[in-house]
Protein backbone atom coordinates (compact mmCIF):
# COMPACT_ATOMS: atom_id res chain seq x y z
CA UNK A 1 0.00 0.00 0.00
CA UNK A 2 1.53 3.12 -0.76
CA UNK A 3 2.25 6.27 1.20
CA UNK A 4 -0.83 8.13 0.28
CA UNK A 5 -3.67 4.82 0.32
CA UNK A 6 -2.11 4.60 4.04
CA UNK A 7 -2.41 7.74 5.30
CA UNK A 8 -5.72 8.19 3.85
CA UNK A 9 -6.61 4.40 5.78
CA UNK A 10 -5.06 5.83 9.16
CA UNK A 11 -7.17 9.04 8.78
CA UNK A 12 -10.52 7.00 8.54
CA UNK A 13 -9.63 4.50 11.20
CA UNK A 14 -9.19 7.23 13.60
CA UNK A 15 -12.59 9.29 12.32
CA UNK A 16 -14.39 5.96 13.05
CA UNK A 17 -12.86 5.03 16.21
CA UNK A 18 -12.91 8.64 17.82
CA UNK A 19 -16.25 9.92 16.14
CA UNK A 20 -18.06 7.08 15.44
CA UNK A 21 -18.01 8.95 11.71
CA UNK A 22 -19.26 6.35 8.76
CA UNK A 23 -17.70 6.19 5.36
CA UNK A 24 -19.10 5.96 2.00
CA UNK A 25 -17.02 5.37 -1.17
CA UNK A 26 -18.46 6.63 -4.23
CA UNK A 27 -17.00 4.75 -7.81
CA UNK A 28 -17.26 6.46 -10.77
CA UNK A 29 -15.72 5.13 -14.62
CA UNK A 30 -12.32 5.89 -13.74
CA UNK A 31 -11.92 3.16 -11.62
CA UNK A 32 -12.14 0.44 -14.00
CA UNK A 33 -9.71 2.34 -16.83
CA UNK A 34 -6.60 0.43 -15.44
CA UNK A 35 -8.67 -2.89 -15.81
CA UNK A 36 -9.01 -2.75 -19.25
CA UNK A 37 -12.79 -1.00 -19.75
CA UNK A 38 -12.58 1.39 -22.21
CA UNK A 39 -13.68 5.29 -21.09
CA UNK A 40 -17.40 5.36 -21.39
CA UNK A 41 -17.74 7.88 -23.87
CA UNK A 42 -16.14 5.28 -25.81
CA UNK A 43 -18.50 2.38 -25.04
CA UNK A 44 -21.51 5.16 -25.51
CA UNK A 45 -20.26 5.78 -29.22
CA UNK A 46 -19.96 2.80 -30.12
CA UNK A 47 -23.20 1.64 -29.24
CA UNK A 48 -25.17 4.62 -30.70
CA UNK A 49 -23.16 3.88 -33.86
CA UNK A 50 -24.39 0.53 -34.05
CA UNK A 51 -27.87 0.95 -32.68
CA UNK A 52 -28.81 4.12 -32.40
CA UNK A 53 -29.03 5.54 -35.67
CA UNK A 54 -32.62 6.86 -35.48
CA UNK A 55 -30.99 9.16 -32.40
CA UNK A 56 -29.85 12.27 -33.70
CA UNK A 57 -30.73 15.04 -31.67
CA UNK A 58 -28.59 15.69 -28.58
CA UNK A 59 -25.49 15.14 -27.25
CA UNK A 60 -23.53 11.73 -26.97
CA UNK A 61 -24.98 11.21 -23.79
CA UNK A 62 -28.36 12.45 -24.04
CA UNK A 63 -28.52 9.93 -27.29
CA UNK A 64 -27.18 7.04 -24.97
CA UNK A 65 -29.32 7.49 -22.14
CA UNK A 66 -32.57 7.45 -24.87
CA UNK A 67 -30.89 4.17 -26.05
CA UNK A 68 -30.65 2.75 -22.75
CA UNK A 69 -34.19 4.14 -21.89
CA UNK A 70 -35.84 2.25 -24.45
CA UNK A 71 -34.51 -0.76 -23.47
CA UNK A 72 -35.11 -2.96 -21.02
CA UNK A 73 -32.70 -4.55 -18.87
CA UNK A 74 -32.24 -7.84 -20.47
CA UNK A 75 -31.43 -5.77 -23.68
CA UNK A 76 -29.10 -3.39 -21.92
CA UNK A 77 -27.19 -6.47 -20.58
CA UNK A 78 -26.55 -7.59 -24.16
CA UNK A 79 -25.62 -4.17 -25.24
CA UNK A 80 -22.89 -3.58 -22.46
CA UNK A 81 -21.69 -7.57 -22.55
CA UNK A 82 -18.98 -7.02 -25.36
CA UNK A 83 -17.67 -4.17 -23.53
CA UNK A 84 -17.13 -5.45 -19.89
CA UNK A 85 -16.67 -9.27 -20.63
CA UNK A 86 -16.01 -10.30 -17.03
CA UNK A 87 -13.96 -13.27 -18.60
CA UNK A 88 -11.29 -10.80 -19.89
CA UNK A 89 -11.37 -8.16 -17.87
CA UNK A 90 -9.64 -8.50 -14.14
CA UNK A 91 -9.53 -5.66 -11.30
CA UNK A 92 -6.30 -3.71 -11.26
CA UNK A 93 -4.39 -3.74 -8.57
CA UNK A 94 -6.13 -0.27 -7.37
CA UNK A 95 -9.41 -2.68 -6.65
CA UNK A 96 -7.34 -5.05 -5.30
CA UNK A 97 -6.21 -2.15 -2.32
CA UNK A 98 -9.50 -1.13 -2.26
CA UNK A 99 -11.49 -4.39 -1.39
CA UNK A 100 -8.80 -5.08 0.65
CA UNK A 101 -9.97 -1.89 2.69
CA UNK A 102 -13.48 -2.84 2.60
CA UNK A 103 -12.70 -5.65 3.73
CA UNK A 104 -11.60 -4.38 6.80
CA UNK A 105 -13.87 -2.31 7.20
CA UNK A 106 -13.08 0.96 6.35
CA UNK A 107 -16.43 2.05 4.19
CA UNK A 108 -19.46 1.51 5.90
CA UNK A 109 -21.17 1.71 2.31
CA UNK A 110 -19.61 1.54 -1.25
CA UNK A 111 -21.72 3.27 -4.07
CA UNK A 112 -21.04 2.60 -7.61
CA UNK A 113 -22.20 3.98 -10.84
CA UNK A 114 -20.17 1.68 -13.07
CA UNK A 115 -21.94 -0.72 -15.35
CA UNK A 116 -19.02 -3.43 -14.45
CA UNK A 117 -18.42 -5.90 -12.11
CA UNK A 118 -15.19 -5.88 -11.39
CA UNK A 119 -15.72 -4.38 -7.62
CA UNK A 120 -17.57 -7.60 -6.80
CA UNK A 121 -14.79 -9.40 -8.25
CA UNK A 122 -12.35 -7.65 -6.30
CA UNK A 123 -14.23 -8.45 -3.43
CA UNK A 124 -14.49 -12.03 -4.02
CA UNK A 125 -10.67 -12.05 -4.41
CA UNK A 126 -10.37 -10.11 -1.40
CA UNK A 127 -12.09 -13.23 0.13
CA UNK A 128 -15.74 -12.27 0.74
CA UNK A 129 -18.41 -14.13 0.10
CA UNK A 130 -21.12 -12.98 -2.08
CA UNK A 131 -23.81 -12.63 0.87
CA UNK A 132 -20.80 -11.13 2.74
CA UNK A 133 -22.34 -7.63 0.77
CA UNK A 134 -24.29 -6.25 -1.42
CA UNK A 135 -23.96 -3.81 -4.30
CA UNK A 136 -27.07 -1.44 -2.80
CA UNK A 137 -26.84 0.78 -5.68
CA UNK A 138 -25.78 0.55 -9.59
CA UNK A 139 -27.07 3.73 -11.03
CA UNK A 140 -26.63 5.80 -14.16
CA UNK A 141 -27.52 9.40 -13.01
CA UNK A 142 -28.19 11.36 -15.85
CA UNK A 143 -29.50 14.37 -14.76
CA UNK A 144 -28.18 16.75 -11.58
CA UNK A 145 -29.89 15.59 -8.90
CA UNK A 146 -31.23 19.24 -7.33
CA UNK A 147 -34.39 20.03 -5.80
CA UNK A 148 -36.08 20.41 -8.90
CA UNK A 149 -34.05 18.13 -11.32
CA UNK A 150 -35.53 14.10 -11.39
CA UNK A 151 -32.64 11.99 -11.13
CA UNK A 152 -33.26 8.45 -12.33
CA UNK A 153 -31.37 5.21 -11.67
CA UNK A 154 -30.92 1.88 -14.25
CA UNK A 155 -30.23 -1.27 -12.52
Amino acid sequence: MNAKIRSLASLIRGKKEEQGKKFVLMLGAGASLSSGVRPTNTIMEALLAEYGHDLTEGSVRDRFDRLLDRSNPAERDLLLRPFLDCKKLRPSAGYGHLAGLIARGYFDLVVTFNFDQLLETALQEAGLRLNDFQVIVRVTVTKTCGRRSKCRSRA
